[in-house]
């Protein structure tokens, strides 16, 4: 569902292109002929040396500029819809915020579809490409300077439309371009890697909606329809999710993941205990979630039950461990299976790099999957033992400037590390944006700087949504979270699972 606002406050709604098209051009109409040009900012203006110029009798006149807000995350296009007014796609294409992808339909290009990556995009063809950003003086701009060289660009946009028809391009939404226009779309993804959805896939005939009706009316087999299809789709996928999760092995050893982010409240603690709990639950337990920062954090607090003999207790013990059973006396097993070893009510010496390692070692030999809740301090000696021993990097952080800010910070520490380790750890790591309820100002602005900053792929970023028992604030259980930050935290595992499997296979 899109929503267009004008300056008078009326919002017209969308939900297919082809109504999209029909809502811009009653508002090219209002505005004044269609003389219509489009901003970065979404804002559209009349202009008579455009590419739809005022006509005589309107020359002259004042034209109120038009608002049009594109929401990008509703947007649902129709497949197949083509978008044949051309100054439509336009509107689109420079309109939506914080938008970075635009993919075309392209019958010359080789899959059939181009994309292109620049925020100043218009539309795009074979070595086609954008003006600059379109104001009332836009002729007289110069070309963005930031454009690939694969791409020509065209001063005005007639110059784009002109090349548009000739290549009979199709504009498609932006946002499918979070994937590889390549990718089977009968299979779904993790980490690139493709899986048959056919095992789980319920064919069975409808039972929801009309299909359902005509079935029981005329004993009839029809398929269901797109709601239960789509339905369908999202449980099969969960399922896939569950069955990489319960089935990855480490033939090299125990894995291991730090859960990192400088700033503080950036829901490290509640990441490493809800996806770890979640790998645990799929699992039937193996996994050790670990208090790995040099002052107390609040892992012990976060967890279910009361820690008795925590980190300081085990890091004084551990020459004398020798069985599992003892090692379990310094945890807090948790009903999603995972055992906790956080700090206990007892004041402890502040952790080092040493004792981490020593830690780590010591917990390997007992679980195969080892989480580290890190601190705030990238730069301490405890973190730097967390890294050294992990295999993959969790970054959780809020849709806020504050948290993702940090979080540039955190990657950007890593990416100049002299150990090419930590470097890894940084272009591999898997990226989680939690929503606390707080209010969320330019979500979409602040991950494209974030994906920009960091380079941080689009398949390797996932969303916690709001959940009430986390924001809390207390002890996490998993069964009380929503179903639908369930289903997050299964995609989110089933990613850093096989992450943690890549890496341990590169192991020498």
């Amino acid at each position: 569902m899109m929503t267009l606002t004008d300056t008078h406050g009326t919002e017209l709604q969308a939900t297919t292109s082809k109504e999209l098209g029909e809502l811009l051009a009653e508002l090219e109409q209002s505005a004044g002929a269609g003389g219509l040009l489009v901003d970065l900012t979404g804002s559209m203006v009349p202009d008579s040396d455009g590419p739809f110029p005022l006509t005589p009798a309107q020359q002259g006149t004042t034209a109120k500029p038009t608002r049009l807000q594109l929401h990008l995350a509703d947007w649902v296009l129709d497949d197949g819809t083509r978008v044949d007014r051309l100054e439509t796609a336009l509107a689109i294409a420079r309109s939506v915020p914080g938008s970075t992808h635009l993919t075309v339909m392209n019958p010359r290009a080789e899959n059939g579809f181009t994309t292109v990556e620049i925020p100043e995009l218009v539309v795009v063809g074979p070595r086609r490409g954008t003006s600059p950003a379109l104001t009332e003086s836009a002729h007289s701009r110069p070309v963005a300077e930031h454009a690939p060289e694969s791409v020509v660009l065209h001063s005005t946009p007639e110059e784009a439309v002109a090349a548009a028809q000739e290549d009979q391009l199709v504009f498609v939404a932006p946002g499918s371009a979070t994937g590889s226009p390549e990718r089977d779309p009968e299979l779904f993804y993790v980490l690139g890697r493709g899986f048959s959805l056919d095992p789980f896939l319920d064919d069975s005939p409808a039972t929801q909606g009309l299909p359902a009706f005509w079935n029981r009316l005329d004993k009839g087999s029809r398929g269901p329809g797109p709601v239960e299809a789509a339905a369908r789709r999202e449980a099969a996928e969960l399922a896939v999710c569950e069955m990489i999760i319960r089935q990855a092995t480490w033939p090299s050893g125990a894995a291991a993941w730090t859960t990192a982010n400088k700033k503080g409240n950036s829901a490290k603690t509640p990441a490493t205990i809800a996806v770890g709990g979640k790998i645990a639950s799929v699992r039937g337990g193996g996994v050790a979630l670990v208090e790995a920062s040099d002052d107390p954090g609040q892992l012990a607090g976060r967890s279910e039950g009361e820690q008795r003999r925590g980190i300081g207790e085990l890091i004084l013990s551990a020459p004398t461990i020798g069985t599992k059973a003892q090692l379990e006396g310094f945890a807090v097993p948790q009903t999603s299976f995972a055992h906790t070893f956080g700090s206990s009510a007892s004041r402890r010496a502040p952790l080092d790099q040493g004792s981490v390692r020593q830690m780590a070692e010591l917990v390997d030999q007992y679980y195969s999957l080892r989480a580290m809740d890190s601190g705030n301090v990238y730069t301490s000696s405890a973190f730097t033992g967390a890294m050294e021993t992990s295999d993959a990097l969790l970054v959780p952080m809020m849709n806020a400037t504050d948290s993702m800010g940090e979080a540039v910070e955190l990657f950007d520490y890593l990416r100049q590390h002299p150990d090419p380790h930590f470097q890894n750890l940084a272009e591999k790591a898997i990226v989680v944006r939690v929503s606390d309820g707080r209010p969320e100002v330019k979500v979409e602005r602040l991950v494209k700087d974030f994906q920009h900053r960091t380079g941080i792929s689009e398949d390797r970023m996932f969303v916690l949504p709001f959940d009430a028992h986390l924001a809390e604030r207390g002890p996490i259980t998993l069964a009380k979270l929503s179903p639908a930050t369930h289903a997050a935290l299964l995609r989110i595992s089933a990613a850093l699972i096989l992450q943690l499997q890549d890496a341990t296979d590169s192991r020498t």
